[in-house]
């Protein structure tokens, strides 16, 4: 029998974060029984609140279920990198450029890189 999109979503992210039905049961409110279900059976379908739960708790979308997202977690962004973000898109071309001419400059620089001394 051909595991369900739900049922394999549900399997993978269990595996990737080594929880097992029972502790996911106990840190989502959800029944085991209904857990087992999910997993064990060929239906594509399955109550959208647990659904939700189960994204919440994993850190994924709800559509992981539906084989609509790949099996990453989302991109979560400081606010300093959303500042970044956000300044970038509002650069000219000449300024994206130049954006980029200092990135190279300062990936190549000990002084600027994280866990790295700077040498004298």
């Amino acid at each position: 029998m051909e595991k369900s999109t739900i049922a394999a979503a549900l399997q993978h992210l269990m595996e990737r974060d080594k929880v097992n039905t029972k502790e996911l049961a106990k840190a989502t409110g959800i029944p085991p029984t209904t857990l087992y279900s999910m997993l064990g059976k060929k239906t594509s379908q399955a109550d959208l609140l647990t659904l939700k739960q189960l994204a919440d708790y994993f850190g994924e979308n709800v559509s992981i279920f539906c084989g609509l997202a790949a099996y990453e977690r989302p991109i979560r962004l400081s606010d300093k990198e959303r500042l970044l973000l956000t300044s970038y898109r509002g650069f000219s071309e000449e300024g994206k450029n130049r954006l980029f001419e200092y990135l190279e400059d300062m990936s190549v620089n000990p002084k600027y890189l994280a866990g790295k001394k700077k040498t004298d």
